[in-house]
């Protein structure tokens, strides 16, 4: 299968880059710097591994 590789390297960069605590990936919105623990910075901390799960799907 020609996209094993990609794949392999992404489920190894979620992999590597994870919260082990927390089991999420960090990550940033594009729009604006969000203070840690209100609703719109948890968004993305959840959000993130979501999209991602969604794209190794595809």
């Amino acid at each position: 299968m020609a996209g094993a590789a990609p794949l392999a390297r992404a489920r190894s960069w979620l992999v590597t880059h994870q919260d082990k605590a927390t089991g999420s990936v960090p990550a940033r919105s594009i729009n604006k710097d969000r203070q840690p623990g209100t609703d719109a910075y948890l968004f993305m901390t959840d959000e993130a591994p979501g999209r991602a799960a969604l794209a190794l799907r595809s």
